[in-house]
């Protein structure tokens, strides 16, 4: 039980954190089976990890550890230039060319950089030859000594071979870092092949002909006579990319219109979903497209699943053309408690469950439910998990979300984002609302996050009621500016780009963050 103010109000929490270490189902599939390492240090020593030390070493120091027993810890004074304690293990953890990353890790600052002396942290990816012009994911950050935070960093890959990454301090401090993934985040076809990869080949092929590749070595790609109506040359694997039911995702990629269709004779490229008894009514996501011969662009649909098992996606061209398509993305773009558990979501329970009862679920076969006394003063049954929906700080986020009212509350239901401090000063979000019995609704709520790191988001009753939520979404604003009209973050279906600039008002820096935590 913790115990905190809202102005003269106090929240009193009585839940049991249980934090769930897998991902969402789309996650769970696209981006846990891309996993290409997971590191929690817990041998206690490197020996057996797929890192190699520098200048680090295992600690199990308390007052340096983040998580667990024991951590990698750094030391190093002001008049170390740089100073690197852990690489990743080229014979153990291998990139492949022209490929994006994600690299995600826990950290402590146990001692910060003297930022007066330009000291920072810093991370970065580097190819086997050490050829530092082809250095690539070059970030910095810095902390208050006792700052703990995640960190996710992204990165692409050249035409290097045995790239490796490197942790590190410049000008002196004390890191620890803990809980490391990598993660292969996009399709790029880069191994030449569709072997290996998430994606089976109908028609289509993997090229390397530079006429037709969209970007990097290699594309998949497709060919088909004007007399042939549909032509399709690119599946999901059904066996290892698994879509809920009735839940919404968001696909991106890079095409490339090497011979453009006929539109004269209705020929187009065309994307959809379809369930694997290939019920052509339940096809969802259904879009077609026209581009001129030479352009190259990307793409980003949204779809809806319906009540089907294990839907597949598919690219083709109808009436003739040609095609290349790279860099595929999936995210899942809301969470639909359609797995019937919280278990593998990126909620916690709280005091929540998760209910089938048509009389309570809002939309699909599940909804996450809670129902609270009169006498229950305070009572919460969800959190996102802070370890796997991060915030940044300073920055402008939109939640949105269904409810139903199953019982009128004496209080109200309440939504809000807090940091993982628990200071409550620093809360955003804070939003009240109430409902007739029945009621069904959507909310959306806009908050900007403040210097707090990993905030997360709270629903709850006050004073006894009964309600449902579901399908709930979490967005970046795409375009956010400084208070000197300066941009400030600029997001995409797949990066936020952040920017960091002097006091003169030039753009110091820009780091790159994945979108598969929103």
């Amino acid at each position: 039980m913790y115990f905190a103010s809202k102005g003269k109000l106090m929240i009193y929490v009585t839940a049991i954190f249980c934090l769930f270490t897998m991902l969402s189902t789309a996650h769970a599939s696209f981006i846990e089976k891309n996993f290409i390492m997971k590191e929690d240090f817990e041998r206690g020593v490197y020996t057996g990890t797929k890192f190699t030390a520098a200048s680090g070493k295992i600690t199990s120091d308390a007052d340096k550890v983040v998580n667990g027993k024991y951590s990698a810890y750094l030391s190093s004074p002001p008049s170390v230039e740089w100073s690197e304690f852990t690489y990743t293990d080229m014979q153990q953890v291998k990139f492949e060319k022209n490929t994006t990353y994600a690299v995600t890790f826990s950290y402590k600052a146990v001692k910060a950089p003297d930022p007066q002396n330009q000291g920072i942290y810093y991370f970065l990816a580097r190819s086997s030859d050490n050829d530092v012009a082809a250095d690539t994911g070059w970030t910095v950050w810095n902390a208050k000594t006792g700052d703990k935070g995640t960190k996710t960093f992204v990165f692409t890959t050249g035409n290097k071979n045995n790239y490796y990454l490197i942790w590190g301090i410049h000008l002196g401090g004390e890191l620890s870092i803990d809980d490391i993934s990598v993660r292969k985040v996009s399709e790029s076809f880069e191994r030449g092949t569709f072997d290996g990869t998430m994606f089976q080949a109908s028609s289509g092929t993997i090229t390397n002909d530079p006429s037709k590749v969209v970007s990097g070595k290699y594309s998949a790609y497709l060919t088909s006579p004007k007399e042939q109506e549909w032509s399709e040359f690119a599946y999901t694997d059904p066996n290892q990319i698994k879509f809920e039911k009735n839940t919404t995702y968001e696909v991106t990629f890079s095409y490339k219109a090497v011979e453009a269709p006929d539109v004269n004779n209705n020929g187009a490229y065309y994307f959809l979903a379809r369930g694997t008894n290939n019920d052509v009514t339940a096809d969802t996501g259904w879009k077609g497209w026209s581009a001129k011969t030479g352009e190259q662009g990307t793409k980003t649909f949204v779809f809806t699943t319906g009540n089907k098992d294990n839907y597949y996606l598919i690219w083709g061209i109808r009436w003739g053309g040609s095609l290349s398509i790279d860099d595929i993305y999936i995210k899942k773009k809301s969470e639909s408690f359609e797995r019937g558990t919280f278990d593998g979501t990126r909620y916690w329970s709280g005091a929540g469950t998760i209910t089938s009862d048509p009389d309570k679920v809002i939309s699909g076969a599940y909804s996450a439910y809670l129902a609270a006394p009169h006498t229950a003063d305070w009572l919460e049954f969800s959190y996102s998990s802070p370890s796997y929906i991060r915030f940044d700080r300073n920055t402008t986020y939109s939640v949105t979300f269904t409810y139903k009212t199953i019982e009128p509350s004496h209080g109200f239901y309440y939504f809000l984002a807090r940091s993982t401090n628990y200071e409550v000063a620093a809360d955003t979000g804070w939003t009240t609302w109430n409902g007739q019995k029945g009621e069904t609704n959507e909310k959306t709520v806009v908050f900007t996050t403040g210097e707090k790191e990993n905030y997360y988001l709270i629903w709850g009753i006050r004073e006894g009621g009964a309600i449902s939520i579901d399908d709930i979404r979490i967005d970046i604003l795409p375009y956010q500016y400084d208070p000197n009209g300066r941009l400030k973050v600029q997001a995409t279906p797949i990066h936020t780009i952040y920017y960091d600039y002097d006091s003169n008002g030039n753009n110091l820096r820009r780091r790159t963050e994945i979108n598969y935590h929103i």
